[in-house]
């Protein structure tokens, strides 16, 4: 799969002075032949479908800074990444290392040679991998757009949410226990998400498989995806809201149409993709064929889903 087009192909040749190879490996220079004709340009990636990257337009990093002019929230930059420029802009410095005691403190700015952390925000998604899994995917530098000047460098990481330990991650007590949401509703919360590349089959087939659950007198609530092909903020706020409402006991139907990525395995999530095997995101729990995706499939899927959850 070739980001940030997401289109598929096969490796036909693996080419170098030397002749052809079976297998190639870092560092090794090479020139890949693929079985279709696809438009790569520099600063792409070629990856497996199954081992995508990080995909986000939000995202955190630990930054030293090498300009005389200090960081400060707001301050718009150039990403250099991978090969890629891309706008951005610093949407929030979390705090200053301190380093020799590694203590973080408080921080209004990031002044000359100082370490940080900070949150990044870019004008379209970020292909990457956290700089402890890969420091080539996971460096970047922070170019001053008016000089051209290198102002920052630094490591993509985790964000302090995926740290939070798992005690801590547990569901909040609620006045109400899931078990009694369970024997009110007739059925446990679950968070159902339907994508392909079809984006006006996709919203079809949403809306079909809510409109079934309603018949068998399940509480449900549909979710409409807007910005299609993006995996950024908005996919997240309506990942959030379905993680919501399957806690309260309802099932969501989330559409996100023209998504090439379903979201991460999560508690209660069902992902459905319609397309082809080949194009289907390995979080994919259902594949459908588009031609498949109609009002008797929804009703039988719904029935299941209804019976299992």
């Amino acid at each position: 799969m070739t980001l940030p087009s997401f289109q598929n192909s096969r490796i036909r040749r693996i080419v170098t002075p030397d002749g052809d190879l079976e297998e190639a490996f870092s560092p090794q220079s090479v020139v890949l032949e693929l079985e279709d004709e696809i438009d790569i340009s520099s600063g792409d990636m070629i990856v497996k479908k199954g081992n995508l990257p990080h995909i986000e337009d939000r995202l955190e990093a630990r930054v030293i800074w090498m300009s005389e002019k200090p960081l400060l929230p707001g301050g718009k930059y150039i990403i250099r990444h991978a090969g890629r420029n891309i706008q951005g802009r610093i949407a929030e410095l979390q705090y200053d290392i301190d380093v020799n005691t590694l203590e973080s403190r408080h921080a209004t700015q990031l002044p000359l040679n100082h370490v940080g952390r900070i949150v990044l925000e870019t004008a379209s998604p970020l292909f990457y991998d956290y700089y402890r899994d890969n420091r080539s995917g996971g460096a970047f530098i922070l170019i001053d757009p008016l000089n051209n000047v290198t102002a920052g460098a630094g490591m993509l990481r985790p964000s302090h949410i995926d740290k939070v330990p798992e005690k801590e991650q547990e569901q909040l007590p609620t006045f109400v226990s899931s078990d009694e949401r369970m024997e009110t509703f007739g059925h446990g919360g679950k968070q159902i998400y339907v994508a392909g590349e079809d984006s006006d089959l996709a919203r079809s087939f949403a809306k079909q498989l809510e409109r079934e659950l309603h018949r068998l007198k399940a509480h449900t609530y549909g979710l409409d995806f807007k910005a299609e092909g993006v995996w950024g903020r908005s996919a997240r706020e309506i990942v959030n809201a379905s993680g919501l409402l399957a806690e309260a006991g309802l099932m969501s139907i989330a559409a996100l149409p023209g998504l090439p990525v379903l979201p991460r395995k999560a508690k209660g999530a069902y992902c459905i993709w319609l397309g082809n095997v080949v194009s289907a995101p390995e979080t994919a729990d259902r594949i459908l064929p588009p031609a498949e995706a109609n009002e008797n499939t929804a009703s039988l899927l719904a029935r299941t889903l209804y019976v299992e959850f």
